[in-house]
């Protein structure tokens, strides 16, 4: 691995920061690598401060693997861990018999769906 590819690599990485890190993570590293590469121009050898930086963060880390072995890394971002409970959510718009296997659907909330062929008293369960 030469010296310019690494550089090469943090210069890269800059502007995709946001779409790997969240926005306080993104600028602080954005900041450490600015700071690194203003190093490197005056000659220091920061290619080791580099590595260790974008290797604290599992998707900077997978950018840097893909781009230093010549992929693409562009696609790679950070997930998401959205608040509340994962289980699936029964739709509202589709109700059923309870007496039978009859199922029906409405195309939009507010209309009363039409009642089960064979019990026509039996109000109908949503979801």
């Amino acid at each position: 691995m030469t010296q310019s590819k690494i550089l090469l690599a943090a210069q890269e990485i800059r502007p995709h920061l946001a779409s790997l890190l969240d926005p306080e993570t993104a600028q602080t590293v954005d900041r450490q690598l600015q700071t690194l590469l203003t190093q490197a121009e005056s000659g220091q050898a920061v290619e080791i401060q580099i590595t260790e930086l974008l290797r604290n963060h599992t998707t900077t880390r997978e950018w840097m693997r893909r781009y230093l072995k010549g992929e693409d890394p562009v696609g790679i971002t950070r997930s998401f861990n959205l608040p509340g409970n994962p289980a699936p959510v029964t739709n509202p718009l589709i109700y059923r018999c309870p007496k039978c296997d009859y199922i029906t659907d409405i195309p939009f909330v507010g209309i009363t769906p039409d009642p089960c062929p064979d019990h026509p008293t039996v109000a109908l369960i949503s979801g």
